[in-house]
């Protein structure tokens, strides 16, 4: 295991450690400039990030933190998202996570992706395969699943942010099989464990912190991810949204999602 990803492993263990008391009693919510939450949950989570992290002398873009651009043409960055998933931890149900990104010339090499009311923490390095961490300390290799058939695929979407917008998606992909669950990296992880056969979300809302841990993960995996339109996602750029979304999925799949949505 290379330096970078026990630094990383490391430091969202270490964030989940302030985040859980946090959990189990009345926090603080505020509201940021484009109306999502943010709790002091997420601030905590930050400061322990930035702490662990700045070891690695590689600059940070976090979700909680004023964005810095000069830091986007660095060779590495750390993208991190404190807490994925605040509406969830808000409502106690425990589909939150710690996002964890490193880009090299700005591409995802390495994600850390930890769920700590779960247990569950999973991680990838490119090149090195993809694996998850369960809470009774056991690890097992990620593997993407195999289902050929679009219209048979499971399908795992938003629990808070799904809407009328993935409705022309739905209609044309004859996809029925679908399963709400939370934090976005979390979503992601379950199909990278094979759990469920897709995750999409069209939504032009999502932040590079949303995608880059996962990226690698997926990939990793066997998987592809992109945004719903089939374009490679952009890392590094001034605005953070990735405005087209994120679909992930094996290729065979991918592949019929846009010559679905795309006719």
């Amino acid at each position: 295991m290379e330096p970078f990803l026990k630094t990383a492993i490391r430091a969202a263990k270490k964030a989940g450690d302030v985040i859980m008391p946090i959990y189990a009693r009345e926090f603080s919510i505020e509201e940021k400039e484009d109306k999502s939450p943010v709790t002091e949950a997420d601030i905590a989570a930050d400061k322990v990030l930035h702490e662990v992290l700045k070891e690695t002398k590689i600059a940070i873009r976090s979700e909680e933190t004023e964005d810095d651009l000069s830091i986007l043409e660095n060779e590495y960055l750390w993208v991190v998202d404190p807490i994925d998933g605040t509406k969830d931890f808000i409502q106690k149900n425990g589909e939150f996570c710690v996002m964890i990104g490193l880009l090299r010339n700005k591409q995802p090499i390495l994600g850390v992706i930890y769920g700590p009311a779960l247990g569950y923490l999973y991680y990838a390095e490119k090149n090195k395969g993809a694996f998850v961490s369960l809470g009774d300390g056991t690890v097992h290799e990620l593997s993407i699943g195999n289902q050929e058939s679009l219209a048979e695929a499971s399908l795992v979407v938003s629990r808070n942010h799904f809407g009328d917008i993935f409705t022309p998606y739905l209609e044309k992909t004859g996809i029925t099989n679908m399963k709400h669950f939370g934090s976005n990296g979390l979503k992601l992880c379950k199909v990278a464990e094979g759990s469920f056969d897709m995750m999409f979300n069209p939504t032009p809302y999502l932040s590079e912190w949303d995608s880059a841990a996962a990226q690698i993960i997926i990939e990793e995996a066997g998987g592809i991810m992109s945004g719903v339109n089939g374009k490679p996602l952009n890392y590094a750029k001034e605005n953070s949204k990735n405005p087209y979304g994120v679909l992930a999925a094996n290729k065979q799949l991918v592949t019929q999602f846009l010559e679905k949505t795309h006719e």
